[in-house]
């Protein structure tokens, strides 16, 4: 009898999570640049159709179930170059771009993120999801949100983005500067490890850059997480399907009542140290991944393919996340 009692919990927890969310691989073939007509047919077909969805007037669409303390995050864009479809390869518990594909990447940033969210909001798990627009080109979206309508997320106490490479990180701090407490990261870090064989699979990490960095000053706790992608915006990238799925789980069981929130919203001035000083000798030629970019001390634009440096006028290198 406790045996079959057991076993019916089980299915219980598990049932919410048998959803009719599109497919990862669907949403993966669709390339979205910034702007482009394909992320703009991802976004009518998959997004604005979720009930109660709504667009504010930046274009980032928002879905809020219950009385949300925890702000869920992703982004719609990704770095493709051309917005096209594209044929991916599902296989061993990967997927990757299909063999002899032209595709710049595999577009796992923030594709997963955006997977995730919408399992989350088909089985019904409270929050505030926000699907930003222009991450991928400095966070367009979100830093129009926080400038000009933060009431639209000032009752959430944490920001949770899902938009991390890897299977490990809490990020504490973006661009340099710290976006939650050790604390947090910590108490978020034992709250998921029910569902991953209670080994401590998260981590607190240095970040880069996601939406969630423009909400620090009105939101107390904001983190991005691994959510189980490799080799972003390369065409090598991989997603590790495994551990998405178990994190959906997780998600979906957090216990928010066990969050911990010490920081209090803070203004950090922009610091040229959040980004990497490039030095190399005179006229030596660097090619850049993609998705890097020189940023030059008036802030502009130099090339994000080639640059050849002048050591007289150190470069700063940045990339989006």
């Amino acid at each position: 009898f406790k045996q079959t009692t057991r076993l019916l919990k089980v299915i219980c927890k598990e049932l919410p999570m048998r959803l009719n969310h599109p497919p990862l691989s669907e949403l993966l073939s669709y390339c979205r640049p910034h702007g482009s007509a394909t992320e703009q047919e991802f976004v009518e077909r998959y997004l604005l159709s979720l009930p109660g969805a709504i667009t504010d007037a930046h274009g980032n669409v928002h879905v809020r179930i219950g009385a949300p303390d925890i702000l869920w995050s992703c982004h719609t864009d990704t770095v493709h170059r051309v917005g096209e479809r594209q044929n991916v390869r599902r296989a061993n518990g990967q997927i990757t771009l299909s063999a002899h594909s032209s595709s710049a990447c595999l577009g796992g940033d923030d594709t997963v993120g955006v997977y995730i969210c919408l399992a989350l909001i088909d089985a019904g798990r409270e929050g505030h999801y926000i699907f930003h627009r222009g991450e991928e080109c400095g966070g367009i979206g979100s830093k129009a949100l926080a400038q000009d309508t933060p009431d639209l997320i000032h009752d959430s106490t944490f920001a949770i983005a899902l938009d991390r490479a890897g299977t490990s990180d809490i990020v504490t701090s973006q661009c340099g500067q710290p976006c939650c407490s050790s604390a947090f990261a910590y108490s978020l870090s034992e709250a998921l490890m029910p569902e991953f064989k209670h080994e401590r699979q998260y981590r607190p990490a240095r970040g880069l850059y996601t939406d969630t960095h423009e909400y620090r000053m009105i939101i107390p706790e904001c983190t991005n997480i691994s959510v189980g992608y490799y080799h972003a915006h390369t065409p090598d990238e991989s997603i590790d399907l495994s551990h998405v799925h178990t994190l959906i789980q997780a998600l979906y069981n957090l216990d928010t009542s066990a969050l911990v929130c010490r920081r209090q919203p803070q203004y950090f001035p922009p610091q040229t140290t959040s980004a990497v000083r490039w030095r190399e000798p005179q006229s030596a030629t660097v090619k850049l991944p993609y998705g890097w970019r020189y940023v030059g001390a008036d802030n502009t634009h130099k090339n994000t393919r080639n640059h050849r440096l002048n050591h007289e006028q150190p470069l700063m290198l940045r990339r989006p996340k």
